[in-house]
């Protein structure tokens, strides 16, 4: 059991059931806030493309981007360079 939990990559998972949590949420307790789409448009753009340049990075590092493989680079550029866990 160990083991299939070790290879079973998770963080996607959970980003689709926050993703859902958060439609819920917005579905059962609606915001007045009429700027509230186009602000969160903006913010999943701008994580969207924070993700694609973390993994531009690995790529060229050719190291791995899966969470719970060995990594063979440590990336220290991009945005790696600014934050603390690279």
């Amino acid at each position: 059991m160990r083991k299939l939990l070790h290879q079973i990559d998770l963080p996607p998972l959970w980003l689709a059931l926050f993703a859902a949590a958060g439609w819920l949420l917005a579905r059962l307790l609606p915001l007045p806030f009429v700027q509230s789409r186009p602000i969160g448009a903006v913010l999943v753009v701008m994580g969207v493309l924070l993700m694609a340049a973390a993994l531009i990075q690995m790529v060229l590092r050719r190291t791995s981007f899966v969470p719970r493989r060995d990594p063979s680079a440590l990336v220290t550029g991009g945005a790696f360079a600014l934050s603390r866990n690279p």
